[in-house]
């Protein structure tokens, strides 16, 4: 009787404590919510999927805040901030000190890993995002489009953009836009229809798995997001035509960097040497055509040469770039 009464209580104990643990993973789901209602990324979602809207997005779209995140972002592809470089450093020393643990449990003398970790001492924190697409640039190109991860807060909003970068553009005058096509790839989506994945959400609501619901509701926003806004693998799939918001943000160098970062940036650019013929000649497999007279082939020593230089000399003005 004691055992069961005892057994009675811990079951009611497990109970209590399934039913607080489920009050407070609804609560959690509600904060989520709240969080995720007010976030820029469901603002640009409502606005762009539900109700349709085609406007390129600016920066007028975005509040003082999130503009000034942005602009901790891009300036992020050209400078390092300190903590980067501290994280960096750190990096390199737990990098060291695994090579010297390593030896120690093998029974070696550290002195045996010395070329090592002289490589590790002798290393270089890299150089920020900009500067590894600055090499044989074009001077005919006005601007260094590269890839940009936008980490951090804003990263559900803007994702991986592309920087376009006015390489030649003077401190004052240089206006950095970041672009990109706001669009959904339904290979994010899932593969249960709409109806089927809205009947799993309202499951797990019911039955207090609150933990499924936001990562299920998320997939759900990306299969309507591609049905709406469908990228191009998506159109292509379903043989439909692509659409896209596109998104511009033009920020002013003057407000990321100071002006001796811009000019180090640009000092760092490397252009293409200008080519004087654009075609080599070619001078094997060369189809010399047939004699009308004798209706034999042409051969080589037969063939003049048309190549005629006027007098003066190459026109050098449509060799060079500018």
């Amino acid at each position: 009787m004691l055992l069961e009464k005892l057994q009675s209580r811990k079951n009611k104990g497990r109970l209590i404590a399934e039913i607080q643990g489920i009050i407070r993973e609804g609560k959690n789901l509600t904060e989520t919510t709240k969080r995720i209602l007010a976030s820029p990324s469901f603002r640009l979602y409502a606005d762009t999927v539900i109700k349709g809207k085609k406007d390129p997005i600016t920066k007028d779209y975005f509040t003082d805040e999130e503009y000034d995140i942005i602009k901790k972002q891009i300036k992020n592809a050209f400078e390092f901030t300190p903590r980067q470089i501290e994280e960096m450093q750190d990096k390199l020393e737990r990098k060291k000190e695994f090579h010297l643990k390593l030896a120690s449990s093998l029974g070696l003398d550290p002195k045996a890993l010395e070329k090592e970790i002289n490589e590790i001492n002798e290393m270089k924190i890299g150089l920020p995002e900009a500067y590894n697409f600055n090499k044989d640039i074009s001077k005919d190109s006005n601007t260094i489009n590269i890839y940009h991860d936008n980490k951090g807060p804003m990263y559900e909003v803007l994702g991986r953009s592309t920087l376009k970068i006015p390489h030649k553009e003077s401190y004052d005058s240089a206006t950095i836009e970041l672009y990109d096509e706001y669009d959904f790839d339904s290979i994010f989506g899932g593969k249960e229809s709409f109806l089927e994945q809205g009947k799993n959400i309202l499951k797990d609501v019911f039955s207090g798995n609150f933990d499924n619901v936001y990562p299920a509701a998320m997939q759900l926003a990306e299969k309507y997001g591609a049905h709406v806004l469908p990228d191009e693998a998506t159109a292509k799939r379903k043989g439909v035509e692509a659409e896209h918001v596109p998104v511009s943000i033009k920020v002013p160098v003057s407000e990321i960097m100071d002006e001796e970062t811009w000019k180090n940036y640009q000092s760092s650019i490397t252009y293409k040497k200008p080519q004087l013929f654009n075609k080599k000649p070619q001078l094997f497999n060369m189809d010399y055509g047939k004699d009308k007279k004798t209706k034999k082939y042409i051969k080589p020593q037969q063939f003049k040469s048309k190549l005629q230089f006027r007098k003066g000399g190459l026109n050098r003005k449509q060799y060079t770039n500018g």
